[in-house]
């Protein structure tokens, strides 16, 4: 009899190692637009034909790492806001799993170049985890607060 009540205490001890689901890390990548060379520039000036070789304008990627050791049923969601140097408005970027998720997942976000030019590069962004209407994680850049 006392095996059984060590087995189940130590059964409870391994249930409780599993960490809730977490974002363990966003990492950040600007991926600056192609350069043209001179020669690329002259070609272009003297064959018309070839004006669509236009150099290919910067974006930005966020990669969101998390965790949901124990399993997410369908419908967890990765909402990434964002604000820009030249916009004083936020923006939202969300993305929906639509089956149960488990262990180690990373969700890639992307700023568009269009968004880029227009607003400038993010200065600010906040994640969150959510699923079931319940915020499970979040993490903030240092500057999401200051306006």
């Amino acid at each position: 009899m006392a095996w059984v009540g060590v087995l189940v205490g130590f059964g409870v001890c391994l249930t409780s190692l599993h960490a809730a689901p977490r974002i363990s890390d966003i990492q950040y990548e600007f991926v600056p637009g192609e350069r043209e060379s001179d020669t690329r520039r002259m070609i272009k000036k003297r064959l018309v034909k070839f004006n669509h070789y236009i150099k290919s304008p910067s974006h930005e990627v966020f990669y969101v790492n998390w965790d949901a050791d124990q399993g997410l049923g369908p419908g967890a969601t990765v909402i990434f806001e964002y604000r820009q140097g030249r916009s004083a408005v936020n923006r939202v970027v969300k993305f929906q799993y639509p089956t149960a998720v488990a262990g180690k997942k990373r969700t890639t976000f992307n700023i568009p170049a269009v968004d880029v030019g227009s607003g400038g590069r993010v200065s600010a962004w906040r994640v969150r985890l959510v699923h079931d209407q319940k915020i499970l994680s979040s993490r903030v850049s240092p500057s999401w607060d200051a306006r």
